[in-house]
């Protein structure tokens, strides 16, 4: 049976690589805020393996507004993909976000947009392209009053 459990930024980074920045250098898969103390990362594992990862980085969007964290590197082993994990990982931050009165903001890739809408994200602007990673669009998402 696969758990959740906090990982370490460090901890993340294989998932990162492997499903996220496949054939790129390492380093981009280190983020600005992984080892801010208020930035939090969480892993579903199952039997030693790590399946899925996600961070919640404190990165607020903008000089003000309620988007204080930073959703980054959602990311499920391609076999475990369709099993609920990186819903498991979204809810779990969303939990977290929405009990400390803020939002959620993500730069997502066109391509997992449905997927974050299906967890209440809404766009915001149009879509741009991020450093030749393809086409972009900013989301957010608060907290159900």
């Amino acid at each position: 049976m696969a758990e959740l459990v906090l990982l370490t930024a460090k901890e993340c980074l294989p998932l990162r690589e492997e499903v996220l920045h496949p054939g790129q250098p390492s380093e981009e898969s280190i983020y600005p805020h992984d080892e801010d103390e208020r930035s939090t990362h969480y892993g579903v594992c199952q039997r030693d393996k790590t399946l899925g990862v996600i961070s919640m980085l404190h990165e607020p969007r903008g000089e003000v507004g309620e988007e204080m964290w930073r959703l980054r590197g959602l990311a499920v082993l391609p076999d475990q993909q369709g099993k609920g994990y990186g819903s498991m990982l979204m809810k779990t931050i969303q939990a977290i976000v929405g009990k400390r009165g803020s939002g959620l903001w993500a730069q997502v890739h066109m391509d997992v947009a449905g997927y974050c809408q299906k967890h209440g994200f809404v766009e915001q602007g149009e879509a741009f392209d991020l450093k030749g990673r393809g086409p972009h669009v900013l989301m957010t998402w608060r907290p159900k009053p």
